[in-house]
């Protein structure tokens, strides 16, 4: 995940250092464009909007064509709710999907962190530029192995690692849609074939944190 500050007009062009901003999203898969919809500052959300993208544009083809989500900050606040219609309105017809959020309540924030995890779910992972005494080499994504499960007993297997860490604090244990989300994003990184060469049996006892569930091929 690459953190952008706010961006300016020039920003293509080194203005505010924005070339060096901007250079932080050449290896992500998804951008989400924050937009302040209060304009109590007495800016317009939409033109910032357009001159934001504009400099990308401006600057990679590549990183434009990207998928791109929007989060209308300070719904807190009630100037940004009352131009939510609005705001809403006109990027849905240019084709992009809205969150109204809060970062200071956390209102929606939950919702949209759970939407771009199923895009990058569905969307192919890039290879990641290392370097090396030879020169750049290609990395290929290993993260299956930051995954494992250890045997508690016969029946009973436990599945531990630094992405079922994550997995585990993005997920409302108590929704039935957030687990299975949770699930999916373990399958797609080798779960159920690291159950498979453990050995894991239908009937046998799955943990994962605190969820516990029989094991179904």
């Amino acid at each position: 995940m690459a953190d952008i500050p706010g961006l300016i007009e020039g920003a293509h062009e080194g203005t505010g250092l924005g070339d060096e901003f901007l250079k932080h999203l050449e290896r992500t898969r998804v951008l989400i464009h924050v937009l302040d919809a209060s304009g109590i500052e007495g800016r317009d959300p939409l033109e910032d909007f357009k001159i934001i993208n504009n400099e990308i544009r401006q600057y990679s083809d590549k990183i434009a064509s990207l998928p791109q989500v929007v989060a209308l900050n300070k719904m807190d606040l009630q100037s940004a709710r009352d131009n939510l219609p609005e705001l809403e309105k006109a990027l849905a017809e240019k084709g992009y999907k809205c969150f109204p959020i809060s970062a200071v309540t956390g209102e929606g924030v939950k919702e949209l962190i759970y939407h771009v995890g199923d895009m990058l779910e569905a969307l192919p992972r890039q290879k990641e530029k290392m370097q090396s005494e030879e020169g750049v080499v290609l990395k290929e994504d290993f993260s299956r192995k930051d995954i494992y499960i250890k045997r508690v007993d016969e029946k009973e297997f436990r599945v531990e690692g630094r992405l079922v860490e994550e997995a585990l604090e993005k997920t409302d244990l108590n929704n039935e849609d957030s687990l299975q989300r949770m699930l999916r994003i373990l399958k797609h990184h080798g779960l159920n074939k690291l159950m498979e060469e453990k050995g894991v049996k239908n009937g046998d006892t799955v943990v994962i944190g605190p969820l516990e569930y029989d094991y179904v091929e």
